[in-house]
């Protein structure tokens, strides 16, 4: 990928950043997931090494069933994938990523905090 189409893609992520910030702020979510999902598909544009086949095949079934958007966290062999999406439709996604494990989350106006995660 040439240097201008890499710039033009990351300009346009920082942009995603900021619209993001003001949903949020405004307390709307209508466009939360859209946003989530254009910034996965630039991102995915950026480097090969952004995401793989496996990856790829959890998103686009979680799409399928029912998520707004996704976004990939953490480390490589031990990140997340993070998926947004109506309350009714979150059985669904589940059900189609039998193989991963779930968790739950929501949105704290606590800040920054250390959490310990240990599946069962």
């Amino acid at each position: 990928m040439r240097q201008a189409d890499r710039r033009k893609l990351m300009r346009r992520m920082v942009q995603l950043a900021f619209e993001l910030k003001s949903e949020l702020e405004a307390g709307r979510l209508d466009n939360f997931g859209a946003i989530l999902d254009e910034n996965w598909r630039l991102k995915a544009q950026l480097a090969s090494g952004i995401t793989d086949p496996q990856i790829d095949d959890w998103y686009q079934r979680a799409m399928r069933n029912g998520a707004k958007g996704g976004k990939l966290l953490g480390a490589g062999n031990g990140g997340f994938l993070m998926f947004f999406a109506p309350q009714e439709r979150h059985a669904d996604i589940k059900n189609s990523l039998a193989e991963l494990e779930p968790v739950e989350f929501r949105f704290d106006r606590n800040g920054s905090q250390i959490v310990f995660y240990q599946p069962q």
